[in-house]
């Protein structure tokens, strides 16, 4: 054990070179009388690592009486003697304390918090994040741990494996938490750790402190192993002996088994260890401890979902096994949000760790199709984990979703006392006001910021928060002296921004002194996030006061920073910012720049292609609706295009009686699309829109266009589709080719091929 090296390498440490005339302190020995003759045993129990040695006998052979005693253990202690008891005590709170730091990062959140507790004979080990813990917190790790001692061997196996939001297999992930708390003088077999000599071990470390001899080897494998509560005992005795039950059996073959494929695992081979599973499966078909290794496996594969929730079943028929998260999540990638809810409302019911009982429950709230049903899964979660700060968090959220402040608060009071250090009050106190804040809750917000400044009073998000809240309130004047200073302690040009960004606001909206508002937007940083939405109220400011070449200017930065804005904020700020430029500044030009820009990021909001057919309509001159003035003349498209090479330049504009610009063009396409969407049968439409679409230069539309009239065109009018099908194919891969995009001019060129 670890321990017993560590200790070991103290007294070595604590020794003089010359012979030890005095034990070191700590490990005091006394003369052991009675009928069998006389020993050495422990005065006093030793400390060994987080056990305790209660009691630890040698017996002094070839000694009989009448015996002078008066040196006491100074006179025998240089004798050699015959180890004849040994009795370890442990509590498993102790023990789960000190084997923490061994297990740090093993689930991605920092030294995890260790409980042990014993369960049907076995030692059942949860790790998890620490209970306040903001990095990964509803990662939980669930194992069990069954005890087998023959004769001598102490075997140690990691079984029943599973967890919640896990990075790896819960089998792994469970045998390299033991490999780590146990040492390196367990011997490791895939889950299966075992220790030679347990006894001859202590007392080799624990007597040479003393000042004697370490015992003669011998049998001690007649041991007794017995919980109660948190604390165990162990007692070995000379002889041999067993001592385990059914279920520990079963856990060792079922190690044994999986053993190969444990190792694979464990290096990281996972493809190879689910072959060796496949091959320990053709010999124990349907073994349970097996099936729940394979479907840990296929879940965390790429494309072997389908695979693992067919296991999966096949477990469900012949065992009900413990498996956490891992059935709730495989039913909902498949799209079965309802039956994964109640696979996780289930397999929550049936597990007997609270914490990991605890995370299915929030795994059935995310899934549940409405707030009071979540609630009602988190209020169970709660209970089943009370010191779970995640799980609180996630009722608060839920509780002001369902428009119930007052549980809110309740949460929010048990998320305070729960949190230790007043850095990590503030920070909480904060989140949880910012959350209160967004769904209009203001005084409730602005009381929780200042919880926060209680506990840190310069703190720039706190003042920020609670200078915003109290704008919403009506304290105005407050409210902006609060923003000017989270402003002025800024640590970072980013905090600086986002205070003065609302300073902005207030100014402007609040406080009526629109110069200032300006000033203030056009301060924010050029290089933080916030700068394209300060750009825009400084063009608001600007074009309130008559500076309409301000902001068209303003206007001009936003579109710069335009990638940067938040996503949802990105949709109303490019709105506003339309409407400033089409309506305010009259500029339908720059408007439609800013309209493009937008559909670059959102391209499929419907208010951003409506406004485009708007910005269209009203850019475009009255007649473009009105009578033929950019219509084509009027050509059949048989006739027009039944002579036209394949590699023909686009119809110019010469082909229109006047010469109208873009704009119209657009507005005409928009148009003959919505004639077209009412009636797909108009023929005139079509070779309209085609002659529009090829004076565009819209090339890819033209050819949708024309691939779906293809479809349902009469056998008199398809060779000319066809025709200007083959044109437009050809003029795709000119371009791909010249813009050095080979693998889509073949695809073009495949295409026009296949056509003939």
């Amino acid at each position: 054990m670890r321990w017993v090296r560590e200790r070991r390498e103290q007294g070595r440490k604590a020794r003089p070179a010359a012979a030890v005339t005095r034990p070191p302190r700590g490990v005091e020995l006394c003369l052991s009388i009675g009928p069998s003759g006389v020993g050495l045993a422990l005065a006093a129990p030793v400390a060994l690592g987080p056990l305790s040695v209660r009691e630890l006998e040698v017996a002094l052979p070839g000694m009989s009486f009448p015996l002078d005693v008066s040196g006491g253990v100074h006179r025998f202690r240089h004798r050699r003697g015959e180890l004849r008891k040994l009795t370890l005590v442990g509590d498993l709170g102790v023990i789960a304390t000190a084997t923490a730091p061994a297990l740090r990062e093993l689930i991605g959140a920092g030294v995890p918090d260790v409980r042990l507790a014993a369960a049907d004979g076995r030692v059942r080990v949860t790790v998890s994040p620490a209970p306040a813990s903001r990095e990964h917190p509803d990662r939980v790790l669930v194992f069990e741990v069954a005890c087998r001692i023959e004769d001598d061997a102490v075997e140690l196996v990691a079984t029943d494996a599973r967890g919640a939001s896990l990075p790896a297999p819960a089998q792994r992930l469970a045998g390299e938490a033991l490999a780590r708390a146990l040492g390196k003088p367990f011997g490791r077999a895939g889950s299966t750790f075992t220790l030679r000599g347990v006894a001859a071990r202590v007392a080799a470390t624990l007597l040479p402190e003393a000042g004697a001899r370490a015992p003669r080897p011998s049998t001690m494998g007649a041991a007794a192993l017995a919980f109660e509560g948190l604390q165990f005992t162990l007692s070995i005795r000379p002889g041999r002996g067993f001592v385990g039950d059914e279920a520990g059996f079963r856990a060792a073959e079922g190690a044994r088994l999986a053993e190969p494929s444990d190792a694979r695992v464990a290096r990281g081979e996972l493809d190879l260890g689910r072959t060796a599973l496949l091959e320990a499966l053709a010999t124990a078909p349907r073994h349970t401890g097996l099936l729940r290794r394979l479907i840990e496996l296929d879940a965390l594969g790429d494309g072997r979902a389908d695979a693992a929730l067919a296991t999966l079943r096949e477990l469900d028929e012949t065992a009900s096994p413990h498996l956490g998260d891992l059935p709730a999540r495989l039913l909902a990638g498949r799209g079965r949000q309802e039956a994964a809810r109640a696979r996780a409302v289930r397999d929550a019911e049936r597990e007997p760790d609270a914490t990991l009982r605890a995370a299915l429950r929030v795994q059935a709230a995310e899934l549940a199709p409405g707030t009071l049903s979540s609630l009602s899964h988190l209020d169970e979660a709660t209970c089943d984990a009370p010191d779970r700060a995640y799980v609180r968090r996630a009722r608060l959220a839920c509780a002001l979703a369902a428009g119930m402040p007052r549980e809110a608060e309740a949460d929010a009071a048990f998320l305070e006392a729960m949190i230790r250090g007043a850095a990590a009050k503030c920070a909480t106190l904060v989140d949880v006001g910012a959350a209160f804040a967004a769904h209009g809750h203001p005084r409730e917000a602005a009381a929780l910021f200042e919880g926060a400044l209680r506990f840190v009073p310069d703190e720039p998000t706190a003042l920020a928060g609670l200078g915003s809240a109290l704008a919403k309130t009506g304290d105005a004047a407050r409210a902006a002296t609060l923003l000017a200073r989270a402003a002025r302690v800024a640590p970072s040009p980013r905090e600086e921004a986002k205070a003065g960004l609302a300073l902005a606001r207030l100014l402007e909206v609040s406080l009526r002194d629109l110069s200032a508002a300006a000033a203030r937007a056009a301060a924010i940083p050029s290089d933080t996030p916030e700068a394209g939405l300060g750009r825009l109220v400084e063009a608001r400011c600007r074009a309130a006061l008559g500076d309409a070449a301000g902001a068209s200017l303003a206007l001009g930065a936003f579109r710069d920073h335009i990638e940067a804005i938040a996503g949802d904020e990105l949709l109303p700020a490019v709105m506003e910012a339309i409407r400033l430029e089409a309506d305010v500044l009259r500029s339908p030009v720059a408007a439609l720049r800013t309209l493009e820009l937008g559909l670059s990021l959102l391209p499929s909001s419907p208010e951003l292609l409506a406004e485009r057919r708007a910005l269209v309509r009203e850019s475009a001159p009255p007649d473009a609706y009105d009578d033929d003035s950019c219509r084509p003349k009027p050509t059949a498209l048989g006739a027009h295009s039944a002579n036209a090479e394949v590699d023909s330049a686009p119809a110019t504009r010469a082909s229109f009686e006047s010469a109208p610009d873009d704009h119209a063009l657009d507005a005409r396409v928009e148009v003959l699309i919505d004639r077209l969407r009412a009636d797909p049968t108009q023929d005139a439409v079509v070779d309209e829109l085609v002659e529009l679409l090829t004076m565009l230069g819209r090339s890819l539309e033209l050819l949708a266009l024309l691939s779906a009239r293809l479809d349902d065109a009469p056998e008199g009018r398809r060779p000319a589709l066809l025709t200007h099908q083959r044109a437009v194919l050809a003029r795709l891969e000119r371009e791909a080719h010249d813009a050095g995009r080979q693998e889509e001019a073949s695809l073009f060129a495949m295409s026009r091929d296949a056509l003939d």
